[in-house]
């Protein structure tokens, strides 16, 4: 399998992943409540055991890569604020963006 997706094209990749999702989307729509809870109990035994398997380098990278990913979502969020100190206008309402806090 590994070797089949290494060798895929990027559309196809593409094309695989939203088969994927639209597959889940089905089966979770599908599941009652116990069904969830079992997938999910499941779920995190998996990652338990996954985590328990690394090794510290592994740990630390896994780590890293977590932050790398929260700095880059943190800073998505004010993208719609960049450079504004240079455009200010009087007419916009800053006190009702909700991530900015004028004190």
């Amino acid at each position: 399998m590994t070797a089949t997706r290494a060798a895929e094209s990027s559309e196809r990749g593409q094309d695989r992943r939203e088969e994927d999702r639209a597959k889940h989307a089905a089966s979770r729509a599908a599941e009652d409540s116990e069904d969830t809870r079992t997938r999910l109990d499941g779920q995190r035994t998996r990652q338990a055991a996954s985590k328990a398997a690394e090794d510290p380098i592994q740990r630390r990278t896994r780590s890293e890569d977590q932050r790398r990913r929260q700095a880059a979502s943190r800073a998505a969020q004010w993208t719609f604020m960049e450079g504004e100190a240079f455009r200010y206008d009087p007419a916009n309402n800053y006190d009702s963006y909700p991530q900015l806090y004028i004190g």
